[in-house]
């Protein structure tokens, strides 16, 4: 397995948005840990929401950073 190289995916567009959403999603998780004997689930619902754009944005700026594949003339 590769590693995961982050340093091309630093300049796409998609990756601080991407970071940004993670860090959302694990403040909302947080938050619904500290609410967990009150109403929790609006909460977890939230974490949820951003923790799956976030992790759309950060495989679109992994796409984007891939070098192209190189076609052959043939």
């Amino acid at each position: 397995m590769k590693a995961l190289r982050l340093r091309p995916m630093l300049s796409s567009y998609y990756f601080w948005p991407g970071a940004v959403m993670l860090a959302l999603a694990a403040g909302m998780a947080v938050w619904a840990v500290m609410l967990s004997h009150e109403d929790w689930a609006g909460q977890v619902m939230w974490s949820v929401v951003f923790l799956v754009v976030a992790v759309v944005l950060v495989v679109l700026a992994w796409r984007e950073s891939r070098p192209q594949p190189r076609r052959s003339v043939g």
